[in-house]
C-alpha cells in the first residue's frame, strides 16, 4: 500500500506516464488515464501533498524555506512515484 492505496494498481498507472525531453534542459511528463485508473493516483497524490504541507508546517512554515504550491505538488508526485516503485519491488 502507498498513501492508502494499492502499489499495484498505481504501479500500473504511473508505467503510463510519457517522458519528453523539452530541448532547454527540462523535461515534460504527462500522464493521461481514463478517471478509474486516476482516481487512486490522485487520491494518493492529494494525501502525499497533505503530508507536506503538515511538514511544512511542523518545521516552522518559514518563508525562505516555504515551498510553492507547484514545488509541493511536484515533490508529492515524486514521492508517490518512488514510493510506489519502492513497494512493488
Amino acid at each position: 500500500m502507498v498513501a492508502g492505496e494499492c502499489a499495484q494498481v498505481l504501479a500500473a498507472a504511473l508505467r503510463q506516464m510519457k517522458h519528453r525531453d523539452t530541448g532547454d534542459g527540462m523535461a515534460s511528463i504527462t500522464l493521461e488515464l481514463p478517471g478509474e485508473q486516476m482516481a487512486p493516483v490522485d487520491r494518493a497524490h492529494r494525501l502525499i501533498e497533505t503530508e507536506l504541507i503538515l511538514e511544512d508546517t511542523h518545521f516552522g512554515g518559514k518563508e525562505s524555506e516555504a515551498r510553492t504550491d507547484e514545488e509541493r505538488s511536484f515533490d508529492a508526485f515524486t514521492l508517490l512515484i518512488e514510493r510506489t516503485f519502492a513497494a512493488v519491488h
